[in-house]
């Protein structure tokens, strides 16, 4: 019989590998965006590059979170 968990564990380290890489990447660029959105808040929100135009005003870190999962997923585009 089979044992499909032998015949897939490489693919699925190299899979857990690409996750954690993500995860770390997405901690990083929130904490680098958070950096962005703590400054960008002093200025009028007219002024803002980032800040979303329409809607509800955004938390500092939910701003932060959308900025990063819209860029950092172009890092992994092959």
């Amino acid at each position: 019989m089979l044992n499909l968990s032998e015949s897939h564990g490489p693919l699925q380290q190299v899979g857990q590998t690409e996750i954690q890489e993500f995860r770390l990447l997405i901690a990083i660029a929130v904490a680098w965006f958070f950096v962005i959105v703590v400054v960008s808040r002093l200025l009028p929100r007219t002024w803002r590059p980032f800040a979303s135009k329409s809607g509800p005003r955004e938390s500092w870190y939910g701003e932060a979170r959308r900025m990063a999962y819209t860029v950092i997923p172009y890092a992994f585009m092959r």
